[in-house]
């Protein structure tokens, strides 16, 4: 069962290989429970657990109400968590490139803007950036499934404890079913994540107890891993305002809150099973549908007009949507973070086209208080980007984390 604790936090490590099924091996390449590559994540809700998949026997005769008895036919790990993200460290990297179905780094000085989105350069070029003209590094479809290691970190023992090691849960084989960004007006961008593994473990380490793999510890990346940035690599609030399409024109709302949903829509444990293995044989992405949710407090009834109305005076069919592209941004408190002072870290998602839907929300008979607005991202073809979630720090791709060239296609210290 999922205990939470006063080490409220989980651990990520990217794998050097994929699930079965996907590197050829038949085998997962996990990383080691005591590799320090594991980097710790604080976080403000923890709810993962082993999922055990329990089915009753068939009767062997007729005359009985219940089967005889139930057998284990296998488990997996699921769960999800809630966390501030920080653009400083790879756990945001790892997360979105293992979600995303492209990547691509950009970097123009000591600024490294990195994308993550859904586009195949195979077809088409995947450039985010076309507005712009950059010189960029990467890029192009993800050709790798990227899969991830997360450990739970159960309490310490004492000394009235049975228990004399440190233990945790391992999952290993992880995808992101689900990833969402939540924009807070009085208070840092939070975020949800979803978590889908192939395989749980208990792991108990008598070996361990005072390494600072088992310890969660959230030093500055500068002075010793694992680790984190400090508390300056935060994204908080957002940039500017919101604007909508009204009219021709864009209409400045006030809003009282935004999320934006990003569903992974994958193969499911079940569709997964295969004879003689107690575990899912892999996860595979499907396909990835991005909703946008606004909460407005004013000038709801324009943007209730262009919705129901399209800007006219009797209802239309048409389905409302954005006249350019849709972007939200939130960046750091202070720009002394990165780039020796010269810009701020940021995250911004950005979307091509959105239709759009609102809720309005009364308090009595003809009294619109505010509304909800809804855009789910539409794809559109030809292997340009629909959507994208953008990293903004000093990280350079081909060096780790503390900064010392590791080669060429490492992006963030993924295995290879």
């Amino acid at each position: 069962m999922t205990m939470t604790t006063t080490d409220q936090a989980v651990a990520f490590a990217p794998q050097p290989g994929n699930a079965p099924g996907t590197d050829g091996a038949g085998n997962s390449k996990l990383v080691a429970v005591s590799d320090p590559s594991y980097r710790w994540l604080p976080t403000t809700k923890i709810a993962l657990a082993t999922v055990q998949d329990q089915k009753p026997l068939p009767m062997e005769m007729s005359g009985a109400l219940l089967p005889r008895s139930v057998y284990k036919s296998g488990a997996y790990g699921a769960g999800a968590i809630e966390f501030i993200p920080r653009v400083g460290g790879s756990h945001l990297h790892w997360i979105l490139m293992s979600m995303a179905s492209s990547y691509k780094n950009v970097m123009t000085g000591a600024r490294s803007d990195h994308y993550y989105g859904t586009g195949d350069a195979e077809v088409a070029p995947w450039d985010p950036t076309s507005e712009v003209t950059k010189a960029a590094t990467g890029g192009g479809p993800n050709k790798t499934d990227y899969f991830m290691s997360v450990k739970h970190l159960f309490p310490a023992p004492d000394a009235n404890s049975s228990l004399t090691t440190r233990s945790a849960e391992t999952f290993e084989d992880v995808r992101i079913p689900a990833f969402s960004l939540n924009f807070n007006p009085a208070g840092p961008v939070t975020a949800q994540l979803g978590l889908v593994a192939r395989v749980p473990r208990f792991i108990a380490d008598t070996s361990a107890g005072a390494a600072s793999y088992w310890n969660p510890s959230y030093i500055d990346l500068a002075a010793g891993q694992p680790g984190l940035p400090d508390n300056s690599s935060f994204v908080l609030g957002c940039k500017g305002s919101i604007n909508m399409p009204a009219g021709g024109s864009s209409l400045d709302i006030s809003a009282t809150g935004a999320s934006v949903s990003i569903q992974a829509l994958m193969t499911s444990p079940d569709d997964e099973k295969i004879l003689f293995s107690f575990h899912p044989e892999t996860y595979r992405i499907l396909a990835r549908n991005v909703v946008v949710t606004i909460n407005v407090k004013r000038n709801v009834l324009p943007v209730m007009r262009g919705i129901y109305f399209n800007d006219g005076d009797d209802w239309s069919p048409i389905v409302w949507d954005n006249a350019q592209p849709f972007s939200i941004i939130a960046e750091t408190a202070s720009d002394a973070e990165f780039g020796g002072g010269t810009f701020a870290g940021e995250i911004e998602f950005w979307a091509k086209d959105i239709e759009w839907t609102m809720k309005p929300i009364e308090n009595s008979a003809g009294k619109i208080l505010g509304a909800q607005i809804q855009g789910t991202v539409t794809e559109p073809e030809g292997g340009t980007a629909a959507w994208y979630v953008r990293l903004t720090n000093d990280r350079d791709i081909l060096k780790d984390e503390a900064g010392v060239a590791v080669g060429s296609g490492t992006y963030y210290d993924w295995p290879t």
